[in-house]
């Protein structure tokens, strides 16, 4: 007869909870811990994008302000008239516009100091988000304890300038200058860091042309 092997079964100790009470309230309390370490990563995970997302545009609405803010400030600061000027050709039939080029990069080069300076001062602010805001309920969002992000601005303020020209009726035609920035902002809280690139394009001119769209525009000559 042939014999069966077979491997030594491990006999795990039996948890007699019923006779040992103070066994049992540490198996309650890891179940507990368990339970509520699951629910908690699970909630995290589920609020987490709409977390992100009031983050950012929290920050981005603070950013855009401070972009139109500033920029208006910077502009009401300079002579409009001195910017661009409509001019006639010598023949008397064609217009050139001229413009500025000096005068131009002294305003972007002044707004985005501007901007740098007033993002660095939100950098040294708490902003409070309240936790009712992240239910996603409009009654609620005002509702509970607050949660505290900080933005800071992790760059250098990058712009660029772009030109438009647009028909405003019979034989007018609006000019305009507009100048994109962009900032690279990182938003602290108290779990994660979020980072976010924030644009915003702002008008710095407009003028109306009354008659043919100039056949030259945008020049580098200084205007005296």
């Amino acid at each position: 007869m042939d014999k069966i092997y077979s491997r030594r079964r491990i006999r795990l100790p039996e948890l007699n909870l019923k006779k040992n009470p103070k066994l049992k309230k540490i198996y309650f309390v890891i179940i507990l811990y368990t339970v509520t370490i699951v629910t908690s990563v699970y909630i995290l995970k589920s609020i987490d994008p709409i977390f992100e997302e009031l983050c950012i545009s929290k920050a981005a609405g603070i950013a855009i302000d401070i972009t139109n803010r500033k920029t208006s400030e910077v502009l009401a600061t300079y002579n409009y008239k001195r910017t661009v000027e409509i001019q006639e050709s010598d023949n008397g039939k064609n217009k050139i516009l001229k413009t500025d080029v000096v005068l131009l990069n002294e305003m972007i080069s002044d707004i985005a100091i501007e901007i740098q300076k007033e993002l660095e001062n939100v950098a040294k602010q708490n902003i409070e988000i309240p936790i009712g805001a992240i239910t996603g309920n409009k009654y609620l969002a005002g509702f509970g304890p607050k949660i505290k992000i900080k933005i800071i601005n992790t760059g250098n303020i990058a712009t660029d300038i772009k030109t438009e020209f647009k028909s405003a009726g019979i034989n007018q035609t609006v000019y305009r200058i507009y100048m994109n920035i962009e900032c690279n902002i990182s938003i602290l809280t108290s779990y994660k860091t979020i980072s976010k690139q924030i644009t915003n394009q702002v008008l710095l001119i407009e003028t109306v042309i009354v008659g043919e769209v100039p056949e030259t525009y945008l020049t580098l000559d200084k205007l005296e």
